[in-house]
């Protein structure tokens, strides 16, 4: 029976794996997107959403300012990473969402254990000559500017699989990654094992 030492949990927005003066590239990404998704569940643009909620954030995102929240937050995940060596565990359970990077439309389990001995990640626009070179240091934040593979504790994957089976969950299971450059494990994965694990 195994132990469950630590529990903790990150964002993986690509913010964390650029500099704040950088951010400004994922600042024009929203500004373009003509369905950000409210947390009430509204669609709106972001000409719509400025309409409606004003400049009040304006002064947040300051030179001076955004640079404090990015020593903060690499300050945030540089305990992470102090407390995931300090537990030195035998395993690490990585629970992430899937952003049609492993899956597709064809099939989208509502949760997938993988089982594999080795874990390969999506080599995929990041990874592309013609992206912009702040999309590839996000890439690089993910282990997706190209193909990377790393050890898995498949033993583990297909104990955890037979364990939801017995409490009747409905789990899919995946054994492994044959195409990086069509599906393979992304940046919920990928920002983890590099900035966390530090590999």
């Amino acid at each position: 029976m195994a132990d469950i030492v630590l529990g903790i949990g990150t964002s993986h927005s690509p913010v964390l794996a650029l500099p704040s003066h950088e951010w400004i590239h994922r600042a024009a990404v929203d500004q373009a997107n003509e369905a950000l998704n409210l947390s009430n569940g509204r669609r709106l643009s972001y000409g719509q959403l400025l309409a409606e909620v004003g400049p009040k954030y304006e002064d947040d995102i300051a030179p001076h300012i955004l640079a404090e929240k990015e020593r903060l937050s690499q300050a945030a995940l540089d305990r992470l990473a102090h407390e995931l060596e300090q537990a030195d565990p035998d395993a690490v359970i990585i629970v992430g969402d899937d952003q049609a990077e492993l899956f597709n439309a064809n099939n989208q389990p509502a949760l997938a254990v993988y089982h594999g001995h080795e874990m390969i990640t999506l080599e995929g626009k990041y990874a592309q000559e013609d992206a912009p070179e702040w999309m590839r240091t996000v890439g690089h934040g993910y282990l997706m500017e190209r193909s990377h593979t790393t050890p898995a504790a498949g033993e583990l994957g297909l104990r955890l699989i037979e364990g939801l089976m017995e409490q009747h969950v409905d789990v899919a299971s995946v054994a492994a990654v044959t195409n990086p450059r069509q599906a393979g494990f992304g940046h919920a994965y990928g920002f983890v094992v590099k900035r966390l694990l530090r590999k």
